[in-house]
């Protein structure tokens, strides 16, 4: 399948050179699934949706490519990349060592005022169960502020390239009210035991949110078959 057509997200930021620029048009465009996991791209036709030269559009998808967001075959040509069952497995059980770990961390490490910020971030989710943008918005908000009251830098930055495996999941399952009721739960819970310093519980909360995440997303693909 073709891509939609992309229209700029944002203005170019005049700090960013334009591959940068490009680049961040791109990614964002898979991070919301405006490009959706299976979408050819070419090159010709973003350059000129970007009113850019191909040359910085080559740079940005080359670099998509080898961050994997992006595939190329002789036959396919350049599509957003699509994963498989074993994969979307293999992803679910590293974001349950890893954001179970930085629940942990995060138990014996948080601030005052990141704490103070988790509580706001789930008492605004509950008045917000019917917007599932809202609640992406929220979830996104509340797991990178877990993540910094983690206060390790090498988990961090192996839970941003999860992430980049995570936007090929086409779709946030948030838009089940269950779902968003049970998340929101599940959220709770984890904020409740970081609160009380409880990084055992906190460690099995995280990890309890992303089995139900990851059950959740099977349940819609099985399905959607």
């Amino acid at each position: 399948m073709e891509a939609e057509p992309l229209k700029a997200i944002r203005s170019r930021d005049p700090d960013k050179s334009l591959p940068d620029w490009v680049y961040s048009q791109i990614r964002e465009a898979i991070r919301s699934g405006h490009f959706i996991p299976g979408a050819r791209l070419r090159e010709r036709d973003v350059a000129t949706q970007l009113n850019v030269s191909r040359t910085p559009v080559r740079e940005a998808l080359r670099r998509l490519e080898v961050e994997g967001l992006l595939s190329a075959s002789p036959q396919k040509g350049l599509r957003v990349a699509e994963l498989d069952s074993q994969m979307i497995n293999e992803l679910y059980f590293m974001r349950q060592e890893l954001e179970g770990t930085a629940a942990w961390l995060a138990a014996r490490n948080a601030s005052t005022a990141e704490l103070r910020l988790m509580r706001l971030i789930v008492d605004e989710e509950a008045e917000l169960l019917d917007s599932p943008s809202d609640l992406g918005r929220l979830n996104y908000a509340l797991h990178q502020t877990i993540q910094g009251a983690a206060q390790n830098r090498y988990l961090v930055t192996s839970l941003n390239v999860l992430r980049d495996g995570m936007m090929l999941i086409s779709s946030t399952n948030l838009h089940s009210p269950t779902r968003a009721r049970a998340a929101h739960d599940e959220h709770c819970r984890i904020v409740e035991a970081i609160e009380r310093g409880d990084a055992d519980g906190a460690r099995a909360a995280a990890r309890a949110h992303v089995v139900a995440a990851h059950e959740a997303k099977l349940r819609e693909k099985s399905a959607i078959a």
